[in-house]
């Protein structure tokens, strides 16, 4: 399972993104243009109160199949193509990490000439106009005749001659910071970070590095909202709190390189602000994949791909990545994984593997400097256990623990028997070496088409937690994948993205790891889950 799998899925985002998304660009080709008003460049900073993160909507770009725009958001950025037609406007395509989905033709997401109390739905949510003379007020300014329309469960606001002025309601709402707005490309929002400042010491790190001292392994799960929700704040921070109510103990998250550098030393830490947050909230450490290679691919920026693992500007700029993430995980951060499931790509790629292993000793010894006590290694998956030993021992050798992706599947995704954690965690310790072990993904299909069912499922937990608890001195913890399955929409996009179109069993594989159905119902896993994680936490 790749990172960008996490990142396109984590909170069941397509809801969110095609909907916000659809609001910030559309043509000057109707007499509603005036309604967002559109030129390549343009920008659209929002605030809360409530986040510290700000939304920006960014037009970037203009060609046949319409505007393209980028949307910096607390969540997940992304981006996506708006069609204008006569004051009505299309997606035509939506776009994450590099990926581009085709929508279609059909895909209305907002209408603005519509009459107050017109309705209209999609895949992707219903949608109302709630008003067309509302009023807005935004710092010391009220914007007039704002139509608002709501989609499932959120509001948004344009103003004439402004353009998108609110996301939200109430006191939490994200409304237009009109002179940040204004300004130039590359404002604060978007300039580099800058490194941890005399405030912020080292030793403030100290709270969380180096594990846990309890003696149980540490359990996570990746929080996904269910199908049928809309992706809210609401419905996002409902759903991390069932999970530390269930008991999770530790937060884990990632981002490709190219995602947190998306030009030449800018930087987008949204994610890591927003999951150290929900860290804060819930007093856990946390786990942090930073992919520079993602399964079988190179995620470095695109200004770098042509540059070996040995280049010294390659080096040079990772090195100032990490320094200037390093302040974000105020402290909260305790392993972090440079690289994810890397075996499959070192298959492919086996005489780099020397200059990587130079590279991630140097990433190694940058973090061990600027947060001490973090822990570092690099993350493969169970079946390249026998690399470690190969043609990664370099790599392993100097990495300070072993990590673990952990599908117990076949080449052709089915499933084995849930017994098999009785074999394959024995595999795992003998491997390490005399290492800990964190498990960075574990997860365990239940669909029919994978030789599964829910109770398969169940008892694979169970055997997890069973095993982790006979082993606690060989393990740091687990990250369970996921809470919830995922829609038709989103599976659809996956199965694009990883270029398997009508592949049944690779769609199963993928909609049916959550802990919840398509519907927000528990299966029987989800029992198992809150009973185990519980029992770990005492």
């Amino acid at each position: 399972m790749t990172t960008k799998l996490q990142s396109i899925l984590r909170i069941a985002l397509l809801p969110l993104i095609v909907s916000v998304l659809a609001t910030a660009c559309f043509g000057a080709d109707s007499d509603y243009s005036q309604y967002l008003p559109l030129k390549v460049g343009k920008k659209w900073v929002l605030r809360s109160k409530s986040v510290a993160s700000p939304m920006v909507f960014e037009v970037v770009s203009k060609n046949r199949d319409g505007y393209h725009v980028r949307w910096d958001n607390p969540w997940i950025p992304s981006e996506l193509t708006i069609d204008p037609r006569d004051g009505k406007f299309y997606l035509s395509q939506l776009t994450m990490n590099g990926q581009t989905a085709p929508m279609p033709g059909d895909t209305l997401y907002w209408d603005f000439t519509a009459p107050k109390g017109a309705k209209w739905a999609n895949k992707i949510g219903k949608m109302t106009v709630m008003a067309r003379d509302s009023a807005v007020r935004a710092d010391d300014k009220t914007y007039t005749d704002v139509i608002q329309i709501r989609e499932n469960n959120q509001l948004w606001s344009f103003a004439p001659g402004v353009g998108f002025v609110q996301f939200g309601e109430g006191q939490g709402a994200f409304v237009l910071d009109e002179r940040a707005s204004n300004s130039s490309l590359g404002n604060e929002e978007t300039a580099p970070a800058t490194p941890a400042s005399p405030n912020e010491p080292p030793s403030s790190h100290s709270q969380f590095v180096g594990g846990h001292t309890r003696g149980l392994p540490l359990i996570g799960l990746q929080a996904t909202i269910f199908a049928n929700e809309p992706l809210t704040p609401t419905t996002a921070n409902a759903h991390f709190q069932m999970s530390v109510d269930a008991g999770i103990t530790f937060q884990g998250f990632s981002a490709t390189w190219a995602k947190l550098e998306p030009r030449p030393g800018v930087y987008k830490f949204d994610e890591i602000d927003f999951n150290v947050g929900e860290a804060a909230r819930a007093n856990i450490p946390v786990a942090y994949t930073l992919s520079i290679i993602d399964t079988g691919m190179k995620t470095v920026p695109e200004y770098l791909k042509n540059a070996g693992w040995q280049d010294p500007r390659l080096q040079r700029q990772l090195m100032q990545l990490i320094e200037a993430m390093a302040p974000h995980f105020k402290g909260r951060l305790s392993w972090v994984m440079i690289g994810n499931e890397i075996d499959p790509y070192f298959e492919k790629h086996g005489d780099e593997a020397r200059a990587y292993a130079a590279l991630l000793g140097a990433a190694s010894a940058k973090f061990h400097s600027l947060l001490p006590g973090v822990q570092v290694s690099h993350t493969i998956t169970f079946p390249g256990l026998y690399m470690e030993n190969g043609l990664l021992k370099s790599l392993f050798d100097q990495s300070d623990f072993l990590s673990l992706t952990y599908y117990p599947a076949s080449a052709d995704l089915r499933f084995r028997d849930p017994d098999t954690a009785f074999a394959d965690f024995p595999a795992m310790i003998s491997a390490a070496r005399g290492k800990k072990i964190l498990l960075q993904e574990v997860g365990y299909s239940s669909s029919p088409l994978n030789d599964s069912s829910q109770e398969k499922q169940a008892k694979f937990f169970e055997n997890v937690f069973g095993q982790l608890r006979d082993h606690s001195s060989n393990f740091i913890g687990a990250n369970f994948l996921f809470m919830s399955d995922f829609s038709d929409t989103v599976v659809d996009g996956l199965v694009r993205y990883y270029n398997a179109p009508g592949a049944d069993r690779f769609r199963a594989f993928l909609q049916t790891l959550g802990m919840f159905d398509g519907q927000g119902k528990p299966k029987k896993s989800w029992t198992v889950f809150q009973q185990e994680a519980t029992r770990m936490k005492q």
